[in-house]
């Protein structure tokens, strides 16, 4: 399970910025499969992360600039929902 930061360019530095969402990864012998977990409770699922990304940047538009965006997966360990409103 995983914890997602954006990180857009801002001047001369960049914009940090952890998202209360959570990414689930797996992966077995036909495929992978990642679920993208709201806090809402709705749950999206996605066959890559690349999908997931796409739909990142359309849910997070302000966090995107011409130039796209740069996201970074944080592996969560014990509980998970611990995290959930604090960098890790």
């Amino acid at each position: 399970m995983f914890m997602v930061e954006m990180v857009r360019p801002y001047q001369n530095s960049s914009v940090s910025r952890f998202l209360p969402d959570l990414i689930v990864q797996g992966q077995w012998d036909e495929g992978e499969a990642v679920l993208w977990c709201k806090p809402s409770g709705v749950v999206w699922t996605f066959d890559t992360l690349d999908e997931s990304a796409q739909a990142l940047q359309q849910e997070y538009p302000a966090l995107v600039d011409e130039q796209g965006m740069v996201w970074h997966r944080h592996e969560l360990g014990g509980d998970p929902f611990a995290h959930r409103h604090q960098p890790p």
